[in-house]
């Protein structure tokens, strides 16, 4: 089971990319210390409400903070898979690395500090 990392933004939406993921990143690590980004919390509160965060269909919708919404659940949701097979360990964990190398490499990055 890979997890589907694409963070291509598009248009104005890669303002601030980097602030966003170590945001994210950050509230992974440790929730209660670390505010959640606001975009990661419009995305969970839009996927368990099942609406869009303004009125109004999907093309009324500002493309930005879509494309925001969607890189950190996708980043979200990377970084929890990335724990759960981690702590599962084995062949699992091993080809859940060579599936999702670009996350693996994002995360060694952010682990070291690097990526600001």
């Amino acid at each position: 089971m890979a997890c589907r990392f694409d963070c291509n933004l598009h248009q104005r939406g890669k303002r601030n990319t980097k602030k966003l993921i170590k945001g994210v990143w950050l509230y992974e690590i440790d929730p209660v210390e670390n505010r959640i980004p606001k975009y990661l919390e419009i995305a969970i509160d839009c996927k368990n409400w099942n609406t869009l965060p303004l009125a109004g269909g999907w093309l009324d919708q500002p493309a930005a903070m879509t494309n925001r919404m969607k890189v950190a659940y996708r980043l979200y949701n990377g970084f929890v898979e990335y724990r759960k097979f981690r702590k599962t360990g084995g062949e699992s964990w091993v080809t859940w690395q060579k599936e999702n190398k670009n996350l693996i490499d994002m995360i060694a990055s952010l682990a070291k500090g690097e990526y600001d």
